[in-house]
């Protein structure tokens, strides 16, 4: 039998759960609100610059960018359907737990209201056949399956301020277990590994299509304003999966990331801008394939980094202070997480900016673009990034 659920943001669950019967949310604060001040451009054209600022879903200026201060909820009595890691309390489904997820991959769910202003969804599924457990976390979801997801809203929510938050108020009945999915790919069990130990959290791996119900559901909000906002609590997981694999190294490489295996934003010119990039100096990497000890090396020992918009520059979390990163957007699609995450790290940060050729209104990251090479050889004589 089917049955329709509200779908609610957390914090307005929480803030009258004494409202509801069998409805408790407890919040509890991270820290206070910050800023993540982002710097100008040091490379790449500016006409160009503020024209893409202005364009896609994106938008972000330079300046100080105020951070709202990041929340961990204790959930009870909720139900976690693994298959797309939806959380629900009472007659609600949590909103954060919908985050990011493709919803024309989810045919057996029904929607009401507008994409992504969806106000209730209808499912047929039996919550009764769910199993119990005590204290869990859940690192369940579709975002799990894209590295920048997975390393940024699974990696970056095991911050130690999460658990003590809890502890320290006696209010979790046993250690928390981590529900994860089932056949973990490389690099998501190489990261899990060591946050997961440091924290003393164990790990249960989940089906594909499994309905938890947990007594005590640690569920943090680590990036309140939405995917591409990072927040600083992400840095200590980061630092304990970089420590955990790789050796301190110097930076003396450069290196252009190439997206030659992808079929998304495709580059149609790519292999000449590798070959203008060879000559000059450049490695050119195909990061799929690595292990992650592997990618954390490679960035680690960068100097300068050039590549195409994409999954893999999310690896920039391991490079240096003051290292050079050049992000090749492709317009129509315009998303400045790097440009945040730069300036979180203390990057060097600019981009180019490319038009496309082919462009599916369908599915914004299908399409094809060309970059000039005499565009990016504007940035690699200018001194601020790479003179000669």
């Amino acid at each position: 039998m089917s049955r329709t659920f509200q779908i609610s943001h957390i914090s307005d669950i929480a803030s009258r759960s004494g409202e509801r019967a069998n409805v408790k949310v407890v919040g509890a604060d991270l820290g206070p609100a910050t800023s993540l001040t982002i710097p100008a451009h040091r490379y790449g054209d500016r006409t160009a610059h503020l024209e893409a600022r202005s364009n896609g879903n994106d938008h972000c200026e330079d300046g100080p960018l105020k951070l709202l201060p990041a929340k961990a909820y204790l959930i009870e009595n909720c139900v976690i359907w693994s298959k797309y890691g939806l959380v629900f309390v009472g007659d609600h489904l949590i909103k954060e737990s919908l985050f990011h997820f493709p919803k024309h991959l989810m045919p057996d769910i029904s929607f009401e209201g507008e994409a992504y202003h969806e106000t209730s969804a209808a499912l047929d599924v039996d919550f009764s056949k769910a199993e119990h457990i005590d204290t869990a976390t859940t690192c369940l979801a579709g975002i799990q399956e894209n590295y920048y997801h997975w390393m940024m809203f699974v990696i970056g929510r095991f911050s130690p301020k999460v658990y003590d938050s809890f502890e320290a108020n006696g209010t979790l009945g046993s250690d928390a277990v981590a529900l994860v999915p089932s056949e973990l790919s490389h690099y998501q069990a190489e990261s899990l590994k060591p946050v997961t130990a440091a924290l003393n959290i164990t790990t249960r791996e989940v089906s594909r299509n499994h309905l938890i119900r947990a007594r005590n559901l640690i569920f943090p909000v680590i990036f309140p304003q939405g995917g591409l906002v990072p927040n600083p609590l992400i840095r200590w997981p980061i630092a304990v999966v970089a420590n955990a694999l790789s050796q301190p190294i110097n930076a003396v490489r450069k290196i252009y990331v190439s997206r030659r295996d992808s079929q998304n934003r495709v580059l149609k010119n790519e292999a000449e801008v590798e070959a203008l990039l060879k000559h000059l100096g450049f490695e050119i990497v195909v990061l799929s394939g690595m292990t992650l000890a592997q990618q954390i090396s490679i960035f680690a020992s960068a100097t300068h980094i050039i590549s195409p918009h994409g999954a893999g520059l999310t690896n920039i979390v391991f490079c240096l202070p003051g290292t050079k990163i050049l992000e090749i957007h492709a317009a129509p699609y315009v998303n400045w997480c790097y440009l945040r995450l730069s300036a979180l790290y203390n990057l060097e940060y600019g981009f180019i900016f490319g038009a496309a050729e082919e462009f599916d209104s369908n599915w914004v990251h299908n399409l094809t673009f060309k970059i000039p090479l005499e565009t990016l050889m504007h940035v690699l004589v200018n001194e601020r990034f790479l003179a000669f």
